[in-house]
This record gives C-alpha cells, structure tokens and sequence, in this order.
C-alpha cells in the first residue's frame, strides 16, 4: 500500500481507506502518515475529522508557506465567500437552496407530491426561518454551521444531520405573520401527524442535495486558490500530500473539494506541484 501510494513513476495519487463504522480506517491513515519519510520538499498535512473542507485544507497550507508569502493568500481566501458573512445571510443561502430542491426536484416519491409543491413556500418566509432559527437547539443553525464552519469534536464518527419531527415547532401561535402561501404550506404539512411525517421525509430525501448546493457557493474560487497553491509549490519544487482521517464527516458532497483533489499536475497550462491524498471513508458513503 505504501509502495503504491509513494510510488515515483506517477505524480497524482489517491488512494481510499473503506471500511464500517469503528473499524479503525482513521488509524491506518494515521500509520500511513509515519510510513512517509520526512523530506523538506513535502508538504505533509494530516487532516483531521473536524477540519474536512476545501476552505479550512487551503488554511492549513497557507499556514506551512513561509512568513514574507502567507499574507497574500490569507486576504484571497478571506475573500472568497464573503458574501455569507452573516449568520443570517447563511441561514438564507441554506433554506434557499432546500426550497428549491423540493420544489423543482421531479423524483417525487408517490404519496408527497402535495407536501412537495406547498412545503417550499414555508422555508421562504421569512418569519418562518425566524421561527426555526430561534428555536432552542435549532436544527437548521447546526446544519448551517457545519456547512459553513466544519464539524465539532463531539460529533460522531460518521454522524449525518437530518431532521427530526421535533426540530419544526407546530405551535400554531408562532406562525400568525406568515404569508399566505406558508400559511396554506403549514395547514398542509403539519396538519395531521402523516403529514408531518411526510414533510419529514420529504425534507431528509431532499437535504443532502441542498448542502451540496450550498457548499458549492464559492467553490470554483476555492479551486482556483488551492491551484495558486499548488503552482507556488511546484515553483518552489515541493510536492503535497494530504491524509484525511475520515471523508465521510462530510454532510453533503463538497464538490469543490473533490474537484480540487482530482486535478492532475499536467492537467492545465501551468505545472501544478505533485499532489498523493489518501482518505479513509465509510462504506457506502460514496
């Protein structure tokens, strides 16, 4: 696996780690790690499962450069994504995107095409995001966060968010200012206990798509800046290797990300540095 994985004839590797939950791949990535002999031309970073994404991989580079070169690239990273500032511009980018997976998503299961036609208008009112936002231990805020900020310690291996009946308030006092469209969206969907069951579903079948959109916000500059990357390492004559302790905490495909990983060294006009990545991954994640 080593000899693979380090092997000189090629200048682009991956190699995947798959396994259950628990059965210890994070390990093998880490033993990999101690395989690799130390070379001041290697950029060997080690990225851990609270720090999977594009953006915070690109950080961890930038923080390896020398002092005189890390400036510039801190001010094109903090760039990227401003627009998404705020955590309510966040919470928009993230609903946004869930309502138009439902409503323009034509794989309607039998049975929610109702719920699917009326549910958006409820994730587009304001005062509804206002309601799920404020909720104690809201569903979308921790979605939201670990989109945008990475994943915490406490969570587990292999953790995915989803919605739970209890994460949609049903106090019907809470929604007196809607609209009408998320008046009649509420009637609908949570009127009875099936319905709330079905808009439920409907939600979770549709979530993963809509973190994918919303990951993909900044992601063709993300590409871009970890390229400059890699073309100030090849210039400087290092190569890049990344070992990441567990894909699988990623909610939701990072496009960028995997975009980024698979660009060859030869691939665009401009030499870009070797790059080997290892990862270890769930089984059927992908």
């Amino acid at each position: 696996f080593v000899e693979f994985f380090l092997d000189p004839d090629t200048n682009h590797q991956i190699a995947v780690v798959k396994g259950k939950s628990g059965t210890g791949k994070s390990h093998i990535i880490q033993w990999l790690r101690l395989q690799i002999p130390q070379d001041p031309n290697t950029l060997l970073l080690t990225i851990s499962k609270t720090s999977i994404s594009l953006k915070q991989i690109i950080e961890m580079i930038v923080s390896k450069l020398p002092e005189g070169e890390k400036d510039q690239y801190r001010e094109k990273l903090s760039s990227v994504g401003e627009t998404y500032a705020t955590e309510e511009a966040k919470v928009d980018k993230f609903l946004n995107e869930l309502a138009v997976v439902i409503k323009h998503n034509t794989d309607i299961p039998k049975g929610l095409q109702r719920i699917a036609k009326e549910l958006p208008a409820f994730f587009q009112d304001p005062v509804c995001r206002s309601v799920l936002v404020d909720k104690k231990e809201s569903k979308v805020k921790l979605i939201v966060e670990h989109v945008f900020e990475g994943l915490k310690d406490k969570e587990r291996d292999g953790e995915r968010r989803i919605f739970e009946k209890n994460d949609i308030p049903y106090d019907e006092n809470l929604w007196g200012e809607a609209s009408v469209p998320a008046r009649n969206a509420i009637d609908l969907c949570f009127d009875t206990e099936e319905n709330i069951e079905k808009s439920i579903e409907l939600i979770n079948l549709r979530l993963e798509d809509a973190i994918s959109r919303t990951l993909e916000f900044s992601g063709d500059d993300l590409v871009g800046l970890m390229n400059e990357l890699r073309k100030y390492l090849f210039k400087n004559g290092k190569r890049l290797i990344l070992l990441i302790e567990d894909m699988s905490r990623i909610q939701g495909i990072d496009n960028a990300l995997l975009q980024a990983l698979s660009i060859l060294p030869d691939q665009r006009d401009e030499k870009l540095c070797e790059m080997r990545c290892a990862f270890a991954v769930t089984d059927g994640y992908f």
